[in-house]
This record gives C-alpha cells, sequence and structure tokens, in this order.
C-alpha cells in the first residue's frame, strides 16, 4: 500500500457519521478498520484510502457489503440492488468532490 502523506480530512467517527444509512457507516468503519491500525496514525485520512483504491471499485465493494448485510435472496435482488445502489449515492458524491480536490492539489 502506498503512502499518501497530504491527508486532511480525517477517516473519523465524525466523518462517517455524516452519511445517513447505517450500511454505508458499517461499511466506512470496516474500510477504516483495514486501512489502518489506529485511528490516531497520520495515515487515517480519506485520502490516503483514495490514493490507494479508486472510488469505483469502494462503489462496488459497498454494493455488495450492502447486499450482504440485507441477507439478498433471489426474491429481493431487484428490491435491495436498488436500495443499494440509493444508499451509496451520498458516498459517492462525498468521495468524488474529495478525489478531485486530490487530483487538482497535486496536478494529475
Amino acid at each position: 500500500m502506498a503512502l499518501y502523506e497530504d491527508g486532511k480530512i480525517r477517516f473519523d467517527d465524525e466523518f462517517i457519521k455524516q452519511f445517513n444509512s447505517q450500511h454505508v457507516q458499517n461499511f466506512l468503519k470496516l474500510i477504516r478498520f483495514n486501512l489502518v491500525d489506529s485511528k490516531n496514525s497520520p495515515y487515517c485520512t480519506v485520502e490516503h484510502l483514495l490514493y490507494n483504491k479508486p472510488v469505483d471499485k469502494l462503489m462496488d465493494e459497498l454494493y455488495w457489503f450492502i447486499l450482504g448485510q440485507k441477507n439478498t435472496d433471489l426474491k429481493h435482488v431487484i428490491e435491495h440492488s436498488v436500495d443499494a445502489i440509493l444508499e451509496s449515492g451520498q458516498l459517492y458524491e462525498k468521495l468524488k468532490e474529495i478525489r478531485k480536490m486530490m487530483e487538482e492539489e497535486n496536478g494529475w
């Protein structure tokens, strides 16, 4: 995993709680747990996460995470798929905005 040392947005509980969906919050807590050893780490930033994983890949993982959390079966797959897409929209917009700021700051 490559290090990104210019992170400004802490990947803390305050960041996670801004999202309305409990599934999104649970997903972000899991991602944070797998990203760094401690919430106090200097690399516990959203930018560090986005430096190592594209937004679209995160959204794919979130989609399947939500379907798993809802115990989706064939009878409810369409309903749960729509719910998963709607629930992930707020996070998608926020991460795209942060990634765009990173690209502008670093001249990517």
